[in-house]
């Protein structure tokens, strides 16, 4: 469900320069909150975002869904066996083509504000997605994108509303959120 807003922050490094090819770094991060109960909300990541920008834009970042760290052990295991079915679906991808006009407009130094939009394929499904970034090129020619507002991922777009009412189920809880905000801030290293 997070993982369309975290598909989209990786696009937007494509806007570095048209001759480079670019690598998402470890240190990048894919952060998404969930609410329980109508009014507890916990907030969660994946520790493991990939992927890469090509010269032309093309990009493509894979989260590994087996990377959820919830703070629980237990509700990370679940979400992956329960939510992911990781067993089948161990990562989810977002793919897009970033514009040749945002691709030449970043100065170093000079931060570009545009909206990313690709698909997120998630679960078996493949959805359309966008979302407004930001993507600053830093002193050591990386580039850090970073979403404005959270992006909204809808459960039943991915056919995860099964997966959610285990989770509610196994856990006792009178509610859990079908949808879930999303953001993310990604570094691209040049290669």
């Amino acid at each position: 469900m997070t993982f369309r807003t975290t598909l989209m922050a990786p696009l937007v490094f494509a806007c570095l320069p048209a001759l480079a090819d670019w690598q998402v770094n470890n240190d990048s991060i894919v952060a998404f909150q969930t609410t329980k109960n109508i009014n507890k909300v916990e907030s969660h990541q994946f520790k493991h975002v990939y992927g890469s920008v090509n010269s032309s834009g093309a990009a493509m970042i894979t989260i590994d869904l087996t990377s959820v760290e919830t703070g629980i052990e237990i509700r990370n295991s679940r979400m992956k066996s329960m939510l992911f079915d990781t067993d089948k679906f161990a990562t989810a991808m977002l793919q897009a083509m970033i514009p040749d006009s945002v691709m030449t407009s970043l100065e170093q130094g000079q931060p570009t504000r545009f909206t990313l939009s690709g698909s997120l394929s998630l679960h078996g499904k493949r959805v359309p997605v966008s979302t407004e970034v930001l993507a600053t090129p830093a002193a050591d020619d990386s580039m850090v994108v970073s979403s404005l507002a959270p992006i909204l991922v809808n459960a039943a777009d991915f056919g995860l509303e099964g997966g959610i009412e285990a989770l509610r189920n196994v856990a006792s809880l009178a509610s859990i959120s079908q949808v879930v905000p999303v953001e993310f801030t990604l570094i691209l290293n040049p290669e």
